[in-house]
Order: C-alpha cells, then structure tokens, then sequence
C-alpha cells in the first residue's frame, strides 16, 4: 500500500531538520555498535542506553511512526523539536491517514494490532524525492 504525504509539510521537516542536524537515537543506533561511544557497555539484552551513542555519528533522518493514536506520520527526530513558527513537534499525517475520534486507519496498513512503529529514513532519501518529483510517497 502507498501512503502519500504533503509534499510542502515534508519540505519543512527537511528544512528544519536541515537546520538542526543534531539526531536523538533510535533504536537500531542503541544495538549497533558502530554507533557506541568508546567504552559503552551493552546491558544483557545487547544495546546500550541513548547516553551512550555518539550522536555526531547519526545522519540526519525523518521518522516514520504508526500507533494507535496518531495515525501513521512523518516527523522530525532532532533535538530541535520547535519550529521558528512555533509548531512544537511538528508532524505530517499520511493523507487519509490522520486519526478520527474512535479511528486508526493506520491498523490496516502496517498489519493489525495496537503496536506502535518507528522506522528511521535517510533525510536525503526525502531530499531526492521532493527536487526529482516533488511527491512524497512510501509503500509499506
């Protein structure tokens, strides 16, 4: 299924996060090793906390996140959340994919059940999209 999104709110997530570059972990950085700051300890279950990423090593990414409330989006994983216009954690909903009261399209889409998701996608990969065609869109 391909999920489109709104190709000037993509801009300006790219624009922004452009602006402050500085990524917060995700996931695959605590459990990769190559990611670790010298010295960091994994725990039992193989990965290490979010203190312990060298985040200077961390490209710029736009997050990908499905839960049971917000539908499916993209939004910015910076550790500048706010907007110069003041939009704080700024997000652009899949269209038809933005939840309604008692709704979660999103369900359908990535496989049933009330998980959440969180996938990590190269800001150039967003780059590339919008300057070749100037429409966002992801098949999931």
């Amino acid at each position: 299924m391909i999920i489109y999104f709104d190709s000037e709110g993509v801009r300006k997530l790219v624009e922004h996060t452009k602006k402050y570059p500085k990524m917060h972990p995700s996931l695959e950085h605590l459990f990769d090793k190559s990611f670790w700051k010298k010295g960091a300890r994994p725990n039992r279950f193989g990965f290490v906390e979010s203190c312990d990423v060298d985040t200077s090593k961390i490209q710029p990414y736009l997050s990908l996140v499905k839960d049971s409330d917000s539908g499916a989006c993209l939004m910015m994983s910076g550790s500048q959340k706010r907007l110069a216009d003041g939009d704080e954690n700024f997000v652009v909903y899949g269209k038809g994919y933005k939840p309604q009261a008692g709704q979660n399209k999103s369900i359908d889409v990535f496989g049933g059940g009330r998980d959440g998701m969180f996938l990590t996608i190269p800001l150039d990969w967003f780059e590339k999209m919008l300057e070749k065609t100037g429409i966002i869109k992801l098949d999931v």
